[in-house]
C-alpha cells in the first residue's frame, strides 16, 4: 500500500510543553482517515503539521512524491473564500495563483500544439524544456514569458496565421480554468451557485467550493479540521454522501479531525484514535470497534458506557451495550428495566437486577419500563483489559 504521509519520530513541543509524541504514523494514500480523541489529544497540531503550518524538523513528516504545501488542499473551520466575490471568481483565484496547476495546464498546450503544428527548432524546443523542469515558482513567469515570445516570432515569420491566432488565444489561463471547471462543476454539482456571491451560499455549498478549489489544482492531499461542525443534521449527511463520491471520483486522499465518533464511523476507512499527543490505535473502522486495542479506544467508541461483565485483582471484563440481546420474560427474579430512551434509530434501556447494564436495540421493539427480561451475552465479544491499563486513563 502507498502511502500519502509517513512520520517518523515526531516529538512537538509548545512552550517546553510535549504536545506530539508519534514514533511511526504510515497514513495510506487515497483514502479517508479521521483524526478522533478528546480536546487536548494533538488532533488539530498533527494536521497543523502535515499542512505545513506548524515547522518541524523535515525529516519526521515525509508526503508523498515531496509534494509542497501549495499542492495540498485545506479546508479549516474558517472558511477561505472571499464573500463579496461570485463562487466561480473564488475558485479561479485559487487556480490562478496556483504555480502546479498553471505549469501544468501550459506544459498540456504546448506539447499539444508543438506536435501539432510539427515545430521542430532547436532553439524552442531548449526553451521549452528549461520551461517544464523549472520547480521555482519566482522564476517561473520570467521563464514563460521568454519562452512565449520566442514561440509567438518564430509563428509568426514561419507558420500559417492560425497557428499564432490559436497560441494568441488558447495559451490564456482563463481558458484552461473554464474548460477544468465546467468538467469538476458538474461532478461536484455546484454549476449552479457558480454566478452566486459566495456569502449567498450555505455551509454545505461552502464545502463543495473549498474542495472545488483543491480538485481544479490537483490537490492530491485534503485536510479538513471539523469540517461538519458548522453544518445541521441534514446537511451534514448529504454532505458526508458527497465527500465519499467525490473522493472515489478523483481518487482523493483525505484527512479530517472530527469531534464526533459517529461522523469518524460513517465516514472513514482508517481512524486515528489520539489521547495526550499519543496513538492509542490507527485501524480500519471495523477493527476499532470490533477489536479496540486499549480500553480508552473501547469506552470512546461506545455510547452508552461499557457494562462491566466481570472484575478480577489483575484484570475487567467488559461487553458493549449493541452485544447484549434481551427477551420478554414473566420471571420477576430476572432483570428488570427501570429506563427506556429511544435515540435516533435505536432505543437504549437500563436494566437492573443488582446490578446496572445498558442495552441498545432496533428501535423498532414493545419493551417498556417496569418489563423483566432475561439476558443473552454474546461471548465472542466481550472484551478484556488490565486494570492498571484503565487505570492510566484517568491520571
Amino acid at each position: 500500500m502507498i502511502d500519502i504521509a509517513v512520520i517518523k519520530n515526531l516529538v512537538f513541543k509548545k512552550n517546553e510543553k510535549e504536545i506530539l509524541n508519534i514514533p511511526q504514523l504510515n497514513i495510506p494514500k487515497n483514502k479517508i482517515i479521521s483524526l478522533v480523541g478528546p480536546s487536548g489529544a494533538g488532533k488539530t497540531t498533527l494536521l497543523n503539521i502535515l499542512a505545513g503550518i506548524e515547522k518541524t524538523n523535515k525529516t519526521e513528516v515525509t508526503l508523498f512524491n515531496n509534494m509542497s504545501t501549495a499542492e495540498i488542499g485545506f479546508i479549516f473551520q474558517e472558511n477561505f473564500l472571499y464573500d463579496e466575490i461570485s463562487v466561480f471568481h473564488n475558485i479561479y483565484l485559487s487556480a490562478k495563483n496556483s504555480f502546479v496547476w498553471k505549469k501544468q495546464n501550459r506544459i498540456f498546450f504546448l506539447e499539444d500544439f508543438f506536435i501539432k503544428h510539427q515545430i521542430k527548432s532547436k532553439n524552442l524546443c531548449i526553451c521549452f524544456k528549461k520551461y517544464k523542469d523549472n520547480l521555482i515558482d519566482k522564476k517561473e513567469k520570467k521563464i514563460f514569458v521568454k519562452l512565449y515570445f520566442k514561440l509567438f516570432f518564430y509563428l509568426l515569420f514561419n507558420k500559417p496565421k492560425f497557428a499564432l491566432k490559436e497560441l494568441i488565444f488558447q495559451c490564456r489561463i482563463k481558458n484552461f480554468f473554464n474548460r477544468d471547471l465546467k468538467c469538476i462543476a458538474e461532478k461536484v454539482e455546484i454549476t449552479e451557485i457558480l454566478k452566486h456571491k459566495a456569502q449567498n451560499i450555505s455551509g454545505g455549498q461552502k464545502q463543495r467550493v473549498l474542495i472545488t478549489k483543491a480538485i481544479i489544482k490537483n490537490s492530491q492531499l485534503i485536510l479538513m479540521d471539523e469540517p461538519f461542525s458548522a453544518l445541521d443534521i441534514k446537511i451534514k449527511e448529504k454532505t458526508i454522501e458527497w465527500i465519499l463520491k467525490i473522493k472515489k471520483e478523483f481518487n482523493l486522499s483525505i484527512i479530517l479531525v472530527t469531534h464526533d465518533q459517529n461522523d469518524a464511523l460513517k465516514i472513514s476507512d482508517y481512524i486515528l484514535v489520539m489521547r495526550e499527543g499519543k496513538i492509542e490505535q490507527f485501524d480500519t473502522k471495523d477493527n476499532i470497534l470490533e477489536n479496540p486495542a486499549t480500553y480508552f479506544v473501547a469506552n470512546f467508541f461506545c455510547s452508552p458506557r461499557l457494562n462491566v461483565l466481570e472484575e478480577t485483582e489483575e484484570y475487567k471484563k467488559f461487553i458493549k451495550p449493541r452485544d447484549i440481546t434481551i427477551k420478554p420474560t414473566n420471571k420477576t427474579t430476572s432483570w428488570k428495566i427501570i429506563k427506556k430512551d429511544n435515540v435516533a434509530d435505536v432505543t437504549i434501556y437500563k436494566i437492573s437486577n443488582g446490578t446496572t447494564y445498558y442495552i441498545t436495540v432496533n428501535i423498532n421493539n414493545k419493551m417498556n419500563v417496569g418489563d423483566y427480561v432475561d439476558l443473552e451475552i454474546n461471548s465472542e465479544k466481550v472484551l478484556k483489559f488490565k486494570n492498571e491499563e484503565i487505570e492510566n486513563q484517568y491520571q
